[in-house]
């Protein structure tokens, strides 16, 4: 019976081969992407660009993507420039923002991830017993606007008059001036504000009852590539931590009550 004949190997392919797998083990790994570009304003103690400072927001947002083994990097930006850096596509998102229709025309929005109280800041020495009865009662005071603060659609509808200012600096200064009676602010961040600003503080108080309750968001640009995916992902290890206890310890060491940490949409 004849033997078969055996396959000759040719030495010169072994050779080609050895060197290909070497190549594979050995060689440097693959360059990490690029860093998630998320752009907010300095808020304590929400939102910060300080080394070694973060926010609340930058510490979900961080957490939430490492999960996924993606990297954030944290610009700080005016509101209104944060706004056109998402619009544009050339920054991946922000934080925090509210959710309103305009903005849905080219942003993406995640899951909550806080219920804001923002009661109206007003002075003191010349409203001492204010407080907060509607919106059209703002028209009978001397009003500021934040940019870039989602109440300016509403009271350019409801046709109420206001200066802008950047940011808060600029509206608590005018307001312990007597330059402007009201305006509206986180109480949160008022707070914080008042805290490092002792002498603000002393003329300026927080109505008691609240102009609004805002839920905030990280917003995505919808231009970026794979922006609805990414959200999705980002939601998802956003439940994951909430499940880990996370967000919970998250919410005591900045004070916040656990029922305004990632509320439920309606």
């Amino acid at each position: 019976m004849k033997k078969q004949d055996r396959p000759t190997v040719d030495p010169k392919s072994i050779l080609l081969l050895c060197f290909l797998l070497s190549a594979l083990l050995f060689s440097s790994p693959a360059p990490a992407a690029e860093p998630l570009t998320i752009a907010s304003s300095h808020w304590p103690p929400f939102a910060s660009t300080i080394p070694g400072q973060p926010g609340f927001f930058n510490e979900v947002v961080t957490e939430a993507f490492a999960i996924s083994g993606m990297e954030v990097r944290y610009i700080e930006l005016p509101w209104a420039r944060c706004f056109q850096q998402i619009k544009s596509g050339r920054t991946f998102g922000g934080i925090p923002f509210t959710k309103t229709a305009e903005r849905e025309e080219f942003a993406l929005f995640s899951d909550a991830l806080f219920m804001t109280r923002n009661p109206v800041v007003f002075n003191k020495r010349l409203n001492p017993a204010y407080d907060y009865q509607g919106q059209e009662s703002l028209k009978n005071y001397r009003l500021l606007a934040l940019l870039g603060w989602s109440y300016l659609e509403a009271w350019k509808k409801a046709g109420i008059k206001y200066k802008t200012v950047k940011n808060q600096d600029s509206a608590f200064k005018m307001i312990n001036l007597d330059r402007a009676e009201l305006t509206v602010f986180d109480e949160f961040a008022a707070k914080e504000y008042f805290r490092k600003h002792p002498e603000m503080g002393k003329n300026i108080g927080l109505s008691r009852t609240p102009y609004s309750n805002n839920k905030m968001h990280l917003m995505v640009s919808r231009k970026y590539p794979e922006a609805h995916e990414l959200v999705d992902t980002f939601n998802t290890n956003l439940r994951q931590l909430k499940s880990t206890g996370f967000l919970d310890r998250l919410a005591q060491k900045y004070g916040f009550p656990l029922e305004l940490v990632l509320p439920q949409e309606k």
